[in-house]
């Protein structure tokens, strides 16, 4: 019975314990996405195939943060079909999958390579450069470049900035001096694509730097915010959490506790036969009186399969 306890309380600490996934809307920690979340009351959704057929385009908004898993064709018609029918999709990337979306939706926006650095506009070093989005003033954070064609710049860096290629956070010969544009804006059928270079910018550590709030709430507007939560690879404890809720979510049914009680107190009463020897009230009459309002036959029904399945 130890041991039983002390798993149920091993899963029971491991589900309450908040999740430490870099862009898991549920993490409150520096890297999570819990204060944007909040802010723009986002529904996470797991496929883009079916979450995105089941809202109405011109009323939503799909966020795509820091994606790191390929995107299928199959993902990116879902996208496409989205944005055209009049949705907004909002891509904040830097080194992860994003260019292969856009490529997948025909779009000649790109996310440079390097690292964007600016050692006078800053917010306390280089790799935290402050850009201007049209009245706005952001902060981004280990950040890309954007660039192609046919889109509208929406925020840029200074003058001052440059790509770092290399990595070695100081300019060099050669490497590329801005201004680069960081949040541009495609039109795309009835709807818009909005790229940012940067997946931190909407962190919990970030959003209340500058204006970052206040540019996601412009960008998303009045519309439903849909968050895409299948192109991040999850730690063991978030896919643990997802688990233990997917069985949560079972046991909902009423048949399911009807099942998990009856096989409870049968082992309790198992258990007490084994103690105190033969005698007593069964399970189902223990059942019964806790709830008597259950059916009678449904329980001795359980019972017998339970009982079954352990000679």
């Amino acid at each position: 019975m130890g041991l039983v306890a002390g798993l149920v309380a091993g899963i029971v600490t491991a589900y309450l314990f908040p999740p430490i996934d870099d862009f898991d809307p549920s993490n409150p920690f520096w890297n999570g996405l819990s204060r944007l979340s909040s802010e723009l009351d986002l529904t996470p959704i797991s496929s883009l195939t079916s979450g995105l057929a089941k809202v109405d385009p011109s009323r939503s908004a799909l966020l795509i943060v820091g994606p790191e898993a390929p995107f299928s064709r199959a993902e990116a018609r879902a996208v496409s079909r989205f944005v055209r029918g009049g949705g907004l999709l909002l891509l904040a990337d830097d080194f992860g999958s994003g260019n292969q979306l856009l490529k997948l939706m025909g779009l000649k926006v790109r996310i440079t390579e390097g690292l964007l650095l600016d050692p006078l506009f800053k917010y306390r070093a280089s790799p935290l450069p402050k850009v201007r989005a049209k009245g706005l003033k952001l902060v981004l954070n280990y950040a890309a470049a954007l660039a192609g064609s046919g889109f509208e710049v929406l925020a840029e860096s200074s003058s001052f900035s440059f790509l770092d290629a290399n990595l070695n956070l100081r300019f060099d010969s050669g490497e590329r001096k801005g201004p680069f544009p960081v949040a541009a804006r495609v039109p795309y059928g009835a709807g818009e694509v909005v790229v940012v270079s940067d997946s931190s910018l909407f962190l919990n550590s970030m959003l209340g730097l500058g204006d970052n709030l206040r540019f996601a709430r412009a960008l998303v507007g009045g519309r439903g915010a849909l968050l895409d939560a299948g192109h991040w690879r999850r730690g063991a404890l978030a896919s643990f959490k997802g688990a233990v809720r997917s069985a949560l979510t079972a046991l909902r049914a009423p048949e399911a506790r009807y099942f998990l009680l009856v096989g409870a107190l049968t082992l309790i009463y198992a258990v007490r036969l084994e103690l105190a020897g033969p005698g007593g009230v069964s399970a189902v009459e223990e059942v019964l009186r806790r709830h008597p309002d259950w059916d009678r036959e449904v329980l001795e029904r359980l019972e017998d399969e339970l009982g079954g399945q352990r000679r």
